[in-house]
């Protein structure tokens, strides 16, 4: 388990009936399934609420919980999200550039192909995702956990990943070209095939991770190995 703490979300998140925007509209008009309280009773036992697809700037969600949601392919930009909890949510696709996300949790959840270039990650974890191929190309993600998740193909180019915390993970074939990882905690992933070996100054890895460590640092500097 990750030693990075929980974010602390309110012990009672919002009920989400509806999403409602700032100047009043209803975003689409789709309900969006939520509970009141923070525990493991589903409140919706109906068809989960589906707004995949939408088209949405500049909108805030804040001490809401949403529960087996479909934003699939959805377009959100400027988004803010604070206090947070989606859980075994569909976010494949979802393109969340230039946003920012304050103790945040994703549990369970879908994000394949997930775009969040350029965006603000602060106290977030993501446990038992599937996220492979996802860009987080230039994000900034201090402190952020990713447990037991599945990121074979992610892009980190250029991110800010101090102290992430990247436990059990699948990380084959994962994008660090230029990334920023000082005090990264990468026990127990596969390193299998990844790039930009270069940015691993500072991070913490295993005993069983050395040789693909190794290989990825060798390939990061241009090391090559020849007959003398």
């Amino acid at each position: 388990m990750s030693s990075l703490h929980r974010p602390r979300l309110p012990h009672q998140l919002m009920s989400r009936e509806d999403l409602v925007l700032d100047d009043g509209r209803v975003w689409e008009g789709i309900p969006v399934g939520g509970s009141d309280e923070h525990d493991e009773h589903d409140a919706y036992e109906d068809e989960p609420a589906d707004v995949s697809g939408s088209l949405a700037d500049d909108v805030e969600l804040a001490e809401s919980m949403f529960r087996g949601v479909r934003f699939t392919g959805s377009n959100l930009r400027r988004l803010t999200v604070r206090d947070c909890l989606f859980e075994r949510c569909e976010l494949s696709g979802v393109v969340l550039e230039d946003c920012a996300l304050t103790r945040v949790e994703f549990a369970d959840c879908r994000l394949s192909g997930a775009v969040f270039a350029e965006t603000r990650l602060r106290h977030v974890r993501f446990e038992r995702c599937r996220l492979d191929t996802v860009n987080l190309r230039m994000t900034a993600a201090t402190p952020v956990a990713f447990d037991a998740c599945q990121l074979p193909g992610a892009d980190f180019y250029g991110a800010d990943l101090s102290g992430v915390e990247m436990l059990d993970c699948d990380l084959t074939g994962a994008v660090f070209g230029h990334a920023r990882m000082s005090g990264a905690r990468l026990h127990g992933s596969d390193l299998t095939d990844v790039t930009g070996g270069e940015s691993f100054r500072s991070v913490e890895i295993d005993e069983a991770q050395l040789v693909p460590m190794a290989l990825a640092v060798f390939g990061g500097l241009d090391i090559r190995i020849t007959d003398r």
